[in-house]
């Protein structure tokens, strides 16, 4: 269950639903955010009926009590809070409903995302914390109440369903998405980016559940509006990783690692294997190809000596090691470049800021 995994594609043979080398599992999977509070009665129904429960270690050992006798608990890796977009979630083999405790808030809407993406909107259902007075009585179990007869739940403040009870109801899966942007540009002021930069940002935001890549990209827009043109008309897109280049079914993206002399080329610029990879599809590819770096920042760096005129670099590799100096290279050798100041980054934030200059052009 606690496979973590790159939120395109899944590795061969792996599932999201069932264990591998095991059939389809019939049951759901219950998101319920949680917090300091008393929880909901939306929350205890949920427990009740759950076969399985699943949450991060410190979560679960607040929570330990609510967890019904005989339930099957998986613990979750606490690195699942920093990339819940990365957490891999499989549905117990045996049937009945999966019920994953998660903190309410972004990173709760970006699990909610990904598992939506994958299982469907029918086998996802969110229940987001609501404050409940201490007396507040539990739900009777087999879940929430039903809504008025006649018609459609009324709103709540927060736009979502009201329950006949007066408390808000599950967020329906399909609307997970919009529910994701809303809390978004609730906390994050996107009206200083122009339009390809506001897709840029939220989409990144969305995607991480981190608000401070807003403070942390640097990008412009003039320079963006040239990338989309330019993708426009078909300009190749050079990767990385394969990894990247699957994350982009909307292109066919040129990966160096496929060359059979990516090997001998390393070892004869005494770089990385990434780095010569990338020199490789970028020659290929010619004058005005798009670039994008999610892993290497050795890969990065290297695009500042190629005389390639990118039409961009799009540059968001993470870690410690020469990641802050490889993009501040770039930016400072004048390439029209799309970084970040910080040294967070990975393949999946890459993916997601060239999806939406795509979904632009």
């Amino acid at each position: 269950m606690t496979t973590p995994h790159h939120r395109h594609p899944r590795p061969p043979g792996a599932a999201w639903g069932a264990p591998e080398g095991e059939g389809a599992a019939t049951g759901r999977v219950v998101l319920a955010g949680v917090g300091d509070g008393d929880p909901d009665p939306a929350l205890l129904a949920a427990l009740a009926g759950a076969a399985s429960v699943a949450a991060p270690r410190a979560l679960l050992a607040a929570h330990r009590g609510l967890v019904p006798p005989g339930a099957v608990v998986e613990v979750l890796p606490d690195t699942a809070l920093d990339d819940p977009g990365g957490l891999r979630i499989d549905l117990p083999a045996q049937g009945g409903d999966l019920l994953v405790l998660f903190p309410s808030g972004r990173a709760l809407t970006t699990l909610a995302a990904a598992l939506t993406a994958d299982l469907g909107a029918d086998r996802v259902t969110l229940l987001p914390r609501t404050p409940t007075a201490a007396t507040a009585p539990p739900a009777p179990a087999g879940g929430a109440s039903a809504p008025p007869a006649g018609g459609t739940p009324a709103a709540g403040e927060d736009g979502g369903p009201v329950a006949d009870d007066g408390k808000p109801g599950p967020v329906a899966a399909e609307d997970l998405a919009g529910e994701g942007r809303r809390l978004l540009r609730a906390a994050v002021d996107l009206a200083r980016f122009g339009p390809l930069g506001r897709a840029v940002v939220e989409r990144v935001v969305l995607v991480s559940g981190d608000e401070r890549w807003a403070d942390d990209l640097v990008l412009d827009e003039a320079v963006l509006t040239r990338a989309t043109a330019a993708l426009r008309r078909g300009a190749p897109v050079v990767v990385d990783v394969e990894p990247l280049a699957a994350a982009l079914p909307q292109v066919e993206a040129l990966c160096g690692l496929r060359d059979d002399l990516v090997a001998l080329f390393a070892q004869r610029e005494r770089t990385t294997r990434i780095a010569a990879g990338l020199r490789l599809a970028v020659r290929a590819a010619g004058r005005g190809a798009v670039c994008v770096v999610g892993r290497d920042p050795a890969a990065l760096a290297a695009l500042v000596d190629l005389d390639a005129d990118p039409a961009l670099v799009l540059g968001l590799p993470g870690g410690w090691a020469g990641v802050v100096e490889a993009k501040r290279a770039v930016r400072d050798a004048g390439l029209p470049a799309l970084t970040n100041r910080s040294r967070r980054g990975g393949t999946d934030v890459a993916a997601a800021a060239l999806e939406a200059l795509l979904d632009h052009g």
